[in-house]
């Protein structure tokens, strides 16, 4: 949630709707009764499709020399007190 909140406007509204629709979004995972149900092992397998499609598509735009260095992907401070 965390990572989405600076994507979205700072309205107060805008917020509670975030919030709102990732919670119905993510109520027929966690309404499940055991992890053995069809949607857990549906969302589980969604979850790593999507995945290894960031990861290519990443993969890719670093190949092809058009992504971006962003600040998220420098280490931080605790590394370069290692390094």
């Amino acid at each position: 949630m965390d990572t989405l909140l600076p994507l979205v406007p700072e309205h107060a509204l805008a917020r509670v709707l975030l919030t709102v629709g990732l919670a119905l979004v993510l109520l027929p995972l966690y309404a499940a009764r055991s992890l053995a149900a069809k949607r857990i092992i549906y969302a589980t397998w969604a979850s790593l499709l999507a995945y290894l499609t960031w990861l290519g598509v990443i993969s890719y735009a670093r190949l092809k020399g058009t992504s971006p260095r962003l600040h998220w992907e420098r280490p931080g401070v605790l590394w370069q007190g290692i390094s």
